[in-house]
């Protein structure tokens, strides 16, 4: 099978580390890839790293096949996948459930259209997607593994502050009222966050 890299899937994928990749790449070549690449109709959702790897150093690899009823069920299999597996800060998780967030929404929106009753007949809801009962912003911060409030202050600055905003803040919401040690001169990390409001 011929696998193809989509641009979208992979700039999913938070990039490793320098040293966890090197890490990878060692235990590629003592062990060899030990796990599958997952592919989709062809479309790698999960291995980019170690794709590169193999055709670097010609290594064999397997491919598992995966099914979804469309292009989002792929895109939130491969966030959930990242989520559920890497070290990832919660900045960083964050970022990886935004991209989630919209086709969720779109989800609840068709749920909750499909629920209002037309005419005698009964709502056809059983051919959407379920999820847990809640917002999705909710269920995006349980998987994030912070409160709603936090998520949402993440959120926001995640999607117009910076990198060390994001860390400030998250610093600050988990420690009460005090400032990271390494952001104090730059202010309050509550400032981004009330800034962005």
């Amino acid at each position: 099978m011929k696998l193809k890299i989509d641009p979208e899937f992979k700039a999913l994928i938070p990039p490793l580390y320098p040293t966890e990749r090197e890490e990878l790449e060692a235990s590629c070549l003592r062990e060899g890839i030990r796990h599958p690449l997952v592919a989709w109709k062809n479309v790698l959702v999960d291995g980019h790293t170690r794709l590169d790897i193999a055709t670097k150093h010609q290594l064999e690899y397997e491919i598992e096949s995966i099914e979804f009823p469309d292009r989002d069920a792929a895109i939130v299999w491969v966030i959930n996948n990242q989520v559920g597996r890497r070290n990832l800060s919660a900045t960083d998780r964050v970022k990886l459930l935004q991209r989630k967030k919209g086709i969720l929404e779109l989800q609840a929106k068709a749920r909750m259209l499909a629920t209002l009753k037309q005419g005698d007949e009964a709502p056809a809801v059983a051919n959407l997607p379920q999820r847990d009962a809640g917002r999705v912003r909710d269920q995006l911060a349980k998987e994030a593994g912070v409160s709603p409030h936090t998520y949402a202050a993440l959120a926001k600055v995640v999607e117009h502050g910076t990198e060390e905003q994001a860390c400030s803040t998250l610093f600050r919401m988990r420690n009460g009222t005090g400032t990271h040690p390494e952001h104090k001169r730059n202010g309050s990390s509550s400032m981004y966050y009330n800034e962005l409001r």
